[in-house]
């Protein structure tokens, strides 16, 4: 009787075996998925005798083939996938013989990357803008310095797509963004490194024979400086570059009288652009006077032509 019991036991662990085996057959290798820069990355594992693979995409209802790639490539980017949606992806390998392979299978919470569209140096820090980001409920802000790890800076709610980081004159730093959704993180896309270079201070703005000298003080890490102008209160223009960062005066001759001119500087490094006074420093231009000396009986007679706007001579 025990070798009968014994028997029976080995007959049930058997068919138990070869059930379970079936069953990991049919469910397939589970894929490995990932919040990507461009979309959700998609890899897996490669399957014996594969000629291609089949990439497929289900959303609820919706089921929709993404494409088919070469036996030896064994990864895919589902950039048509939208932030803030559940998706179950499968690989179904097509084998030399036609048939089909095991199906590898996996599901994945959406969150695509932010873009920073902004890095901007201003008086207060460097200013983050970023796009919104569809199923967001946060985002993490992170910053590094050349050669060293990224160091979370703050969350802020998805509410918030701006933040000025705190930084001195010379630091150069990379920022980045991610999205946060519960436990779901994206990807993010790191700025290039950005040096921050400060205000330039407008110490004076001057009227000229026939044109406004504009001095400000300089910055030792800048290769030059870059002058804006604004003419009675219009829209600022860029007016002139000066090269060199001990080059702290400028003349603009384009000036006409009796107008009001207001003068922005700021100091750039190679790509980078560094801070300014947004209200900047102007004068109101009067054209100096040409002056007449005439000997006369009575002594010299001094005479000028006349300024538009002058009150006072």
């Amino acid at each position: 009787m025990k070798k009968i019991r014994s028997a029976i036991i080995v007959g049930v662990l058997v068919v138990a075996c070869i059930f379970l085996l079936s069953f990991v057959s049919s469910a397939g290798t589970e894929l490995s998925l990932a919040n990507g820069k461009n979309g959700v990355d998609i890899s897996w594992q490669e399957a014996e005798a594969a000629l291609n693979y089949e990439i497929r995409r289900i959303s609820g209802d919706e089921e929709v083939t993404l494409g088919t790639v070469d036996a030896g490539v064994l990864s895919f980017c589902d950039e048509s996938a939208v932030s803030g949606r559940k998706y179950i992806y499968t690989v179904r390998p097509i084998l030399e013989n036609g048939e089909s392979g095991d199906i590898q299978k996996n599901e994945i919470n959406y969150l695509a990357a932010p873009e920073i569209t902004s890095l901007l140096n201003t008086p207060d820090g460097a200013r983050l803008r970023w796009s919104a980001v569809r199923g967001a409920e946060k985002y993490r802000i992170y910053k590094r310095a050349v050669g060293e790890k990224w160091t979370v800076l703050t969350e802020l709610d998805a509410g918030n797509r701006e933040y000025f980081v705190q930084v001195s004159n010379g630091d150069r730093f990379s920022y980045a963004v991610t999205a946060l959704s519960g436990k779901v993180k994206s990807a993010y896309k790191p700025t290039q490194f950005d040096i921050y270079l400060e205000s330039p201070e407008i110490t004076s703005v001057q009227n000229k024979a026939d044109s406004v000298e504009i001095s400000w003080t300089g910055n030792s890490l800048a290769d030059g400086y870059i002058i804006y102008r604004s003419v009675d209160s219009g829209a600022w223009k860029k007016v002139m570059t000066v090269d060199g960062a001990k080059t702290v005066s400028a003349e603009d001759p384009c000036v006409s009288n009796n107008k009001t001119y207001q003068y922005r500087v700021r100091a750039f490094a190679k790509k980078s652009l560094g801070a300014y006074d947004p209200e900047g420093l102007g004068v109101h231009y009067l054209k100096a006077p040409a002056v007449s000396i005439v000997n006369t009986v009575n002594g010299l007679k001094i005479s000028w032509t006349k300024t538009k706007g002058a009150e006072k001579y």
